[in-house]
């Protein structure tokens, strides 16, 4: 086994990607930090008593993508195209997929004040609409700083509603 690092192993001749490269260092000033929660206070306190409630039964996924869980129906690729920007930057609170197949089940949002503002209700309306074209349940949940497994009625009389069937 080769040590030395001024004298490259067999694999990284091969592959040049797999030589160690030093970390080059970043300017103090680069704009970038690291987030200290995915979640803001409601949503954490939401996301623990989800866990405890369906964790078992369900994976569950915080603020994904609505691409990640949805995609346009078949066509041509210019209208898919366009289709797809419509949702690709917007997100979900949660989703819950099938612990096996990974298959999403239904989809959360926490609905604070800003779920009142006219630009946020109309976005909402249209992920609604998205949500139900694909058969994938959207539950709205008031947002709050505590929660109850009896919050979580609506969820789960959703998830217990028949499967749509999965899309192609």
């Amino acid at each position: 086994m080769n040590t030395n690092p001024e004298k490259p192993g067999c694999l990284a001749r091969l592959f040049p990607f797999l030589q160690r490269q030093s970390a080059s260092p970043q300017p103090a000033d680069f704009p970038y930090l690291a987030r200290q929660c995915l979640l803001t206070p409601a949503e954490l306190n939401f996301y623990r008593v989800l866990v405890t409630a369906l964790g078992q039964r369900y994976c569950i996924f915080t603020q994904i993508p609505i691409s990640n869980l949805v995609y346009p129906k078949s066509g041509d690729r210019k209208t898919n195209s366009a289709l797809r920007q419509k949702i690709v930057y917007k997100r979900v609170d949660f989703a819950l997929c099938d612990l096996a197949t990974l298959r999403p089940l239904a989809a959360i949002e926490l609905d604070d004040a800003s779920h009142d503002q006219p630009n946020r209700v109309a976005r909402d309306v249209f992920v609604d609409q998205v949500f139900a074209a694909a058969g994938i349940p959207l539950i709205h949940i008031p947002a709050s700083t505590n929660y109850t497994p009896a919050d979580l009625r609506a969820l789960q009389t959703a998830l217990a509603a028949p499967p749509s069937p999965p899309q192609p």
